[in-house]
């Protein structure tokens, strides 16, 4: 079934303002995706440069993966599914982080997981609780809130993709708007609010890039998500998620 031109248009709006939060020099326009000229020329040298994107099989590859939630990896997830799991289990709103590394040990050993795997997958957790103690203290989420999923560093990349995809011609506006489209269902069928999408994507992002430095990978959402909740023109206080 066709989306009609007014959902359509309603679909770009909110996936511009994801985008405009997960990079901040993006141009959000009002039911469109456009070629800038002066942007198109750059833009292939710095997709293989920090995305080992050449070609349109590459552009391609990595949309699929972002859209996928394969950029960001499975590790984080499945930790943050082992917590989801227990809390659900014993019926309670929120579990310690010694009973979560339990949890943790007890799925990867009857897993068949090796040490180094439940390791690693201890280690997300506790950075997981460091950061979400610090999103606290920022208000980016509730006092007794946590974060539920890292997909949204996926999605919200994923419109970005789309775009850098068209302006270096690896897709035609037609695909680039598909991908876009894609994004947006995926992100709304995963998150209720514009607070939990943002929170979600922040947490990929730092546990990705950051190391617990709470340094400019860090600050810089944390900036924007300030921006996008705070302002009063902002499309995050007007339009539904």
């Amino acid at each position: 079934m066709s989306m009609n031109p007014a959902a359509r248009s309603t679909a770009r709006w909110r996936t511009d303002s994801r985008a405009a939060h997960t990079s901040p020099s993006t141009t959000a326009t009002r039911g469109t995706v456009s070629r800038d000229p002066i942007r198109a020329r750059k833009l292939p040298a710095a997709l293989s440069r920090s995305w080992s994107i050449t070609d349109r099989p590459d552009w391609e590859k990595a949309m699929q993966d972002l859209l996928a939630g394969r950029n960001i990896g499975g590790d984080g997830e499945v930790v943050l599914a082992i917590r989801m799991t227990a809390r659900q289990q014993w019926g309670v709103e929120s579990i310690s982080m010694s009973q979560w590394l339990d949890c943790i040990t007890q799925w990867c050993r009857t897993s068949g997981h090796s040490a180094e795997v439940e390791k690693q997958c201890r280690s997300i957790a506790q950075r997981v609780g460091r950061y979400e103690s610090r999103f606290r203290a920022d208000g980016l989420i509730p006092p007794e809130g946590f974060v539920t999923s890292m997909l949204a560093y996926d999605y919200g990349r994923a419109v970005n993709m789309a775009r850098w995809g068209f302006l270096a011609e690896y897709c035609g506006s037609v695909v680039a708007e598909q991908c876009i489209l894609r994004a947006s269902t995926l992100a709304r069928a995963k998150y209720v609010s514009w607070q939990e999408f943002s929170a979600s994507y922040i947490l990929g992002r730092v546990i990705r890039l950051d190391d617990d430095g709470y340094n400019s990978y860090y600050q810089r959402v944390f900036d924007g998500h300030r921006i996008l909740t705070g302002h009063p023109d902002s499309p995050w206080r007007h339009m539904q998620f």
